[in-house]
């Protein structure tokens, strides 16, 4: 039950109503009731007119109850709005509600007492008040507060208290604490109302409202590249390039032995190498060679210089973008990757609840600062475990980069979703206006814009830090660059001139020689 607002007067006048109605209305806000049950000792023209004005101004029905009216089975439930209209003396009146509310756990009521002479009498309030204690009746009172809060949960406790007009009291609790409260207990003879903390569960709690879904996935690298010394093995995955020169040796031993029978073997192997090979032959023995073996050399040359030229194009431009692995996109692809996962050990228990059994081999497990060192610093080397909604922090972290280094894995390497909940007592005032506070912003976007403020004050405050700024990597090379290139490309030419100039004087003095010998 709920005690809310305070003990109002009502006055003879129909047009003075007003009062109470307002009340009503702030009441109605936080949970649309059903419908209205008036409780009075018995009935007044004021008190028909107020009837008649709540059915007009919120356009529901009304149930007029009280000791001459007998007990209301099987009609209160918690989606009414009870009005309690109190006179001297209340006993009969209090009976009759208290016998029809025995089997309602919590129901919205608002007590109302015609004040004589402007006074409120002390007895009366120490009667109801004594009466309230034993029925478990809080009251909640609304008073102008102001909270400061950040995050997705913070922000919305905060909204919730602007929606209500109220205030909250925050306690911190440490995990034992934290759990007694769970199992239903209380700190310092204190009941705790909500634990902000979001807890994730498996089924949707009709008693706990949620604020969304999440589920643990697999965080994989974005875009792996392939390692330079593996650019061989990369290209040639089913050694289809050495099956292919392999036949074509074989070819041209045939073809060779088949032109040439008398050639010796030694001669043929080794020809037939260097032509796989593209060893070119001098005129002179190229002159010498048979029709079919001149056909076999040109054709040969000529093929191996276009697959020479594309092999070279494309080695230049993996050389420069890089060579992508295939996606990650379900257990077959993550084993074939070769990657590693690493967890702690925290995560091992239950973890192939939710991932691959077959990625059990996978598992490097370490200590918790050992993992979040390696996450923080966005290590692509391995892939990670991690709730959904935990990963946007790390997303964050990316928001600098070009391209980001870890990704969320696709769903068949993700669990079945839950809904995160947070502890809110059963019965309490809150409950009811928060389930249709979180329903109504929800269906505003208004979660979603918890996120981004949240992670927008947790950057400004330094609890994320940003990866830095992630330069292209596409820029023009100064010609100091290429100082080295040029040195060596001068030097060769020089020595090729020197080269020259000494094989010209050898030859004109061997010429010269040779001419004196003659004559």
């Amino acid at each position: 039950m709920l005690v809310a607002g305070q003990l109002k007067p009502i006055v003879e006048a129909e047009e003075d109503n007003g009062i109470l109605i307002a009340i009503i209305a702030e009441v109605d806000r936080f949970a649309l009731h059903r419908n209205f049950i008036t409780y009075s000792g018995h009935q007044e023209h004021s008190l028909g007119a107020l009837q008649h004005s709540l059915m007009e101004t919120f356009h529901r029905p009304l149930i007029v109850a009280g000791p001459e009216i007998g007990l209301l089975h099987n009609i209160i439930t918690d989606r009414n709005l009870i009005l309690i209209f109190l006179n001297d003396p209340p006993d009969a009146l209090l009976r009759s509600v208290d016998q029809s509310l025995t089997s309602i756990k919590d129901v919205s009521t608002i007590f109302v007492y015609k004040i004589k002479d402007n006074m409120l009498p002390k007895y009366f309030v120490e009667f109801l008040f004594n009466w309230c204690l034993d029925k478990d009746i809080h009251n909640y009172k609304t008073r102008d507060g102001h909270v400061t809060l950040g995050g997705r949960i913070g922000l919305m406790l905060q909204e919730l208290m602007h929606y209500m007009n109220g205030t909250m009291d925050f306690l911190t609790l440490s995990y034992s604490e934290y759990q007694k409260v769970m199992n239903g207990g209380s700190i310092d003879d204190r009941s705790i109302n909500i634990l902000a903390n979001l807890e994730p569960c498996s089924f949707v709690d009709p008693y706990i409202p949620f604020l969304m879904t999440t589920r643990i996935c697999l965080i994989v690298p974005y875009r792996r590249k392939v390692p330079l010394q593996s650019y061989i093995s990369y290209f040639d995955k089913r050694k289809t390039l050495v099956a292919f020169m392999l036949f074509n040796f074989i070819v041209f031993v045939v073809i060779k032995r088949i032109a040439n029978p008398r050639q010796p073997l030694n001669e043929v192997l080794f020809g037939s190498f260097r032509l796989l090979m593209s060893q070119a032959l001098p005129t002179r023995m190229f002159r010498a060679l048979t029709l079919s073996e001149r056909i076999l050399e040109v054709s040969t040359h000529t093929y191996n210089l276009v697959t020479f030229s594309i092999l070279v194009s494309v080695l230049a431009m993996a050389l420069i973008a890089g060579l992508q692995m295939p996606d990650i996109v379900d257990d077959e692809t993550f084993l074939a990757s070769g990657l590693r996962i690493l967890v702690h050990s925290e995560q091992v228990d239950n973890l192939f609840n939710d991932i691959p059994l077959s990625l059990r081999n996978r598992l490097i497990v370490v200590d918790r600062q050992t993992w979040l060192e390696h996450l923080n610093s966005l290590n692509d080397s391995y892939a990670y475990v991690m709730m959904s909604h935990t990963w946007l922090g790390f997303k964050l972290k990316q928001n600098r980069l070009r391209l980001p280094k870890l990704i969320l894995g696709p769903d068949k390497l993700c669990g079945v979703p839950r809904y995160m909940r947070f502890y809110v007592q059963p019965g309490v005032l809150h409950l009811k206006p928060m389930k249709q506070f979180l329903s109504q912003a929800f269906e505003a976007g208004l979660t979603e814009k918890w996120t981004h403020m949240g992670f927008a004050q947790a950057e400004e405050m330094g609890l994320i830090r940003l990866a830095p700024h992630d330069l292209p990597s596409f820029y023009p090379l100064p010609i100091d660059f290429y100082h080295g290139t040029l040195l060596l490309y001068a030097i060769g030419n020089l020595t090729s001139i020197v080269v020259f100039l000494l094989e010209w004087l050898y030859h004109r003095w061997n010429y010269i020689r040779n001419k004196h010998i003659t004559v």
